[in-house]
């Protein structure tokens, strides 16, 4: 991936030597993000917040009195850590979460959040000029329920599950999936047409359903060729690579509304409920109703209307 954290591609070495001598002299490290917060891991208010765990890797305590947290490469000096220590080992987690608090002893909070989608993080020394560590230009897109940090290897990675305020994940993954396209947008049809289903990520394969369940990596037909539709369909998509997390789950749905006019209660393929994951869910029913199909318009005036 092109994004970093001092842990820089061979080929970029030479111009970044300055970056690296100061990475390697300092013992204090941005450990592990998560700009989607945590589910189970609120903060004193009760909310989900995004959060920063620095790390000292070094032999001694480490003062993190005087440094600084940014989000904005032009502004090193955005927040100000309080008068904290980090025991040899050990970690400090700070919530993202804009609320700005920094008393010494509490619950700490920077005056900024993180971006889902990537933006440049840094450490800086209490200089407010030399930066500690940093993902820049920025860290990558980040995905509900993982972590992104260093993997006990050292090198960064998407973890699951995410760890803040102790050991970082042995689970790690390198990379994020892009998106499913679909080449025809959900709608109403009235002859067919094919589909064909594409990833920007390079050697991702996809899977697809279309009785409306949830494709994953081991479950679905693999996607090899353009996808006829000719009949209302469901069609849902994943993308996933190895050692990559897999994309979210895409849905596309064609309607043939001479086909809905018609369709029975409980169409082959379809989902039998509806909100099934809530406690006592309703049962689906797909029929139009025939109260009103019939006795007060005929199919062929619902069409045209």
């Amino acid at each position: 991936m092109s994004m970093f954290a001092t842990r820089i591609h061979p080929c970029t070495l030479p111009l970044l030597l300055p970056l690296l001598a100061t990475a390697a002299a300092a013992e204090l490290v941005i450990s592990e993000i998560s700009a989607t917060g945590t589910a189970g891991y609120l903060d004193a208010d009760g909310e989900a917040s995004d959060w920063i765990e620095l790390a000292n890797n070094g032999g001694a305590s480490e003062g993190l009195g005087g440094y600084f947290l940014t989000d904005d490469a032009t502004e090193l000096t955005r927040w100000q850590l309080p008068p904290i220590d980090i025991a040899p080992g050990g970690v400090v987690v700070i919530f993202a979460s804009g609320k700005d608090r920094a008393a010494a002893g509490a619950e700490l909070h920077t005056n900024f959040s993180l971006d889902r989608g990537g933006e440049f993080l840094a450490l800086v020394e209490p200089d407010g000029t030399s930066i500690v560590e940093q993902f820049s230009p920025n860290y990558p897109e980040q995905a509900p329920d993982f972590s992104y940090g260093r993997a006990p290897d050292n090198q960064l990675a998407y973890l699951d599950p995410p760890t803040p305020g102790s050991s970082n994940s042995a689970a790690a993954y390198s990379g994020l999936v892009a998106d499913t396209r679909f080449s025809v947008d959900r709608g109403f049809y009235d002859s067919p047409f094919d589909v064909e289903i594409t990833s920007a990520t390079d050697g991702a394969s996809i899977r697809f359903t279309t009785d409306g369940t949830k494709p994953s990596v081991e479950h679905g037909t693999p996607y090899t060729a353009a996808i006829t539709i000719s009949a209302t369909t469901v069609l849902r998509a994943i993308a996933y690579r190895p050692d990559f997390l897999p994309s979210n789950v895409d849905t596309h749905t064609y309607l043939f509304l001479d086909q809905v006019l018609q369709q029975p209660a409980d169409p082959p393929g379809f989902p039998t409920d509806w909100n099934s994951s809530i406690e006592g869910a309703q049962r689906s029913e797909y029929e139009m109703d025939p109260e009103v199909i019939g006795p007060l318009y005929s199919a062929q005036e619902v069409e045209a209307g």
